[in-house]
């Protein structure tokens, strides 16, 4: 019988991986482009630039931001309203959305049918399989999107799991669950469905003693509370005209395009052979090492315990597909469908650890396993908070956007050249730092202008250089 106090050595290394992998880059100055996107979009709304509905990003790209649907942008903003403006800010919400991921992670893994009790006491496990995933870690680094739709999607397959599960005619798992659907969809989106699916997988796997008329009937629940919902709010015509922006402008414009195919298979392929492949090692690693042969698995009182493995990795799957069907394809899409694949794995592995820690703590190791997972957390505490206040990427860009817009009024569009234009993380930086709006065009109305030095272009007519020189850019003034 396991002792609580013999998991603590395993939390701390849990929390400790956590630490490691997610806050040193939190802590930093610079970040992906899409992160910055989103904390300028939600920083903006917070001092009451654009609406709920629709938000702002600058004057001249974005004044309407409909590339995302407007939730997170939303909550991220309150964290603006009572904690200011520093870069720290979207860093906190970041981190948090992970914690809050990873606490779901632990209550739906409890709520697992599992043959042996004592697995429910290795909760975490599926954390730890969950945020050594790269690009998670990374995902939860660099403030996206795909953060706060997950803590909604899990909330949502945490219900409609309890909902398929019950044998009563007990609706309210899964009117709570297409609650949370609905929500992760304002998040990021269709990528958020998946858990409608819950309750068909749920009977084809598990094979519970209820009829396929009853799977019937939750599965249309569970389809039919999001459909509502949502059609329930596009009745405003103010939501319906947001809605309908992100869904044309953006989004069927992505599913028309025709280079899909290749796209898809490849981050499939990632996902598999990059991104899990530690999981799954370590996973095997633990059943060969322990011994636990396919005998195991072939007894009927462990039969529940495979059937878990494979729900939870068809629900990974649906996530996944779902999460690829756009034209753009980028592997953080997938951050989600992870808690599901780290769940299937734990529960492969479970049997296996547990024998592998019954006889460790026997052993004379385990006292320095005890210190070495202190040593651990703590070394991840020091490493990352000795990388506050310093700049991780995009250092150069950083230190000319910080002269030049302390430089230039707030709210100014400014003038550039086309391939300047282009580039994505400037507009991010100079919008999300001094609220300044970048223009490519010749008009004559704009004061200042700003030239990047490997273009190697002379400045328009009329504009004159400023006595501060930036390392990667020079900033113009019309006129004296």
């Amino acid at each position: 019988m396991f002792k609580n106090k013999e998991q603590i050595p395993f939390w701390l290394i849990t929390i400790g991986a956590i630490i490691l992998l997610v806050l040193p880059r939190l802590l930093q100055d610079g970040m992906f482009p899409d992160g910055v996107l989103y904390a300028a979009v939600s920083h903006n709304l917070a001092e009451h630039k654009g609406t709920f509905w629709f938000p702002y990003f600058d004057n001249i790209m974005f004044p309407f931001f409909y590339q995302k649907p407007p939730l997170v942008f939303g909550l991220q903003s309150i964290f603006f309203k009572y904690l200011g403006s520093s870069i720290y800010v979207e860093r906190i919400y970041s981190f948090l959305t992970s914690c809050i991921s990873g606490l779901l992670i632990i209550i739906l893994w409890r709520r697992v049918n599992l043959a042996i009790d004592t697995a429910k006491k290795i909760s975490w496990l599926p954390l730890f399989l969950w945020i050594i995933v790269p690009i998670c870690c990374w995902s939860y680094s660099n403030n996206m999107v795909e953060n706060t739709m997950g803590v909604f999607t899990l909330l949502a397959v945490i219900l409609m799991y309890e909902g398929s599960r019950d044998e009563t005619w007990n609706f309210f798992y899964l009117i709570g669950g297409g609650f949370f659907v609905i929500i992760g969809y304002l998040c990021n989106g269709r990528a958020a469905l998946f858990p409608v699916a819950i309750p068909a997988l749920y009977w084809i796997i598990i094979r519970p003693k209820y009829s396929p008329f009853k799977m019937t009937w939750l599965t249309l629940i569970a389809m039919a509370i999001p459909y509502l919902l949502y059609n329930v709010m596009v009745f405003n015509n103010h939501i319906q005209h947001s809605l309908y922006a992100y869904q044309h402008e953006r989004l069927l414009n992505t599913i028309e395009d025709e280079g899909v195919a290749h796209n898809k298979f490849y981050t499939l392929l990632q996902l598999f052979f990059v991104e899990l492949i530690v999981p799954i090692v370590l996973c095997a690693a633990i059943i060969i090492g322990s011994k636990t042969t396919l005998a195991y698995w072939k007894e009927k009182a462990n039969t529940v315990q495979w059937k878990s493995a494979l729900l939870f990795f068809c629900i990974g799957i649906s996530s996944s597909l779902i999460a690829v069907s756009s034209r753009d394809q980028r592997v953080f899409f997938l951050v989600p469908s992870f808690p599901y694949y780290a769940i299937a794995f734990g529960i492969m592995a479970a049997p296996g650890l547990l024998k592998l820690i019954d006889t460790f703590f026997t052993t004379s190791y385990f006292r320095i396993f005890r210190i070495a997972a202190i040593v651990i957390l703590l070394g991840g505490l020091i490493f990352s908070f000795s990388m506050f206040r310093k700049t991780g990427r995009d250092k150069e860009m950083l230190n000319d956007v910080y002269v030049i817009g302390k430089m230039i009024p707030p709210d100014t569009v400014v003038r550039v050249y086309q391939p300047t234009w282009q580039e994505w993380q400037l507009h991010n930086y100079f919008v999300r730092h001094f609220n300044i709006s970048l223009a490519s065009d010749t008009s004559s109305e704009y004061r200042y202008f700003i030239n990047e030095k490997s273009l190697h272009m002379s400045p328009p007519a009329a504009y004159n250089k400023l006595v501060q020189s930036g390392e990667l850019y020079d900033l113009y003034k019309k006129g004296n």
